[in-house]
């Protein structure tokens, strides 16, 4: 396979670096593309995600793990609209390099994957009649901040993909919800899908059986 030499984008980092880069094999059947939920930095809660892509790393597989403008420690206008151009720009550059386009999202970050990859494994996606009760929440300001670590889960926050019981930055407002909600009437619908109603900390035992999950898919 000839390995493209056009510019990598902004949005991609090597599995232990937080600099914008892309670890690529010399040759590689698959890419796996990591899409991290609402507010969640690129390398996930707990490292999960560096976690996942060092594991592939280890066995040869390229990865790319993105934050979507405006979430995590990424600045920049938060747009679902936009974060779908995003993500179809990251899979076609996967494309370009691997015979096969893996990606593995959470929460929110489920339902701005379009058509393009092979497999799509969505952990806990965030249900549309979440999205609706956020939009009906009273406070006509952005979505209230969770409860302090010593407090209960908000479990709408968390299928966004936020660990609630953390003050989660960048909160989105009633009018991202309302356009992330007709995002998500359009999102493609997961190949299959992981611990819908676990806590968005996973435990170390949910993180094995993900991460084995995946080097499965991409074996």
């Amino acid at each position: 396979m000839t390995v493209s030499t056009a510019p990598v984008p902004v949005f991609v980092a090597l599995p232990d670096c937080d600099q914008p880069r892309l670890w690529i094999p010399g040759s590689s059947v698959a890419g796996v593309l990591i899409v991290p939920g609402i507010g969640e930095p690129r390398a996930g809660i707990n490292y999960l995600w560096a976690e996942l892509a060092a594991a592939l790393h280890a066995v040869g597989v390229g990865s790319v793990r993105m934050e979507l403008d405006g979430c995590g420690e990424v600045a920049g206008v938060r747009s679902p609209a936009r974060w779908v151009r995003q993500v179809g720009s990251a899979v076609g550059f996967l494309r370009e390099r691997t015979d096969r386009v893996v990606v593995v999202a959470r929460g929110a970050g489920t339902l701005v994957v379009g058509t393009g990859p092979d497999h799509l494994l969505a952990v806990r996606p965030t249900p549309m009649a979440t999205l609706s009760r956020l939009r009906e929440r009273p406070s006509a300001g952005p979505v209230p901040a969770a409860a302090d670590a010593a407090g209960p889960r908000d479990e709408d926050l968390e299928d966004l993909g936020y660990e609630s019981r953390c003050p989660p930055a960048g909160q989105l407002t009633g009018s991202e919800l309302a356009e992330l909600y007709d995002v998500g009437r359009e999102a493609r619908a997961p190949d299959e899908t992981w611990f819908a109603d676990a806590p968005t900390h996973l435990t170390t035992e949910q993180r094995r059986q993900l991460i084995a999950r995946v080097l499965s898919i991409v074996d």
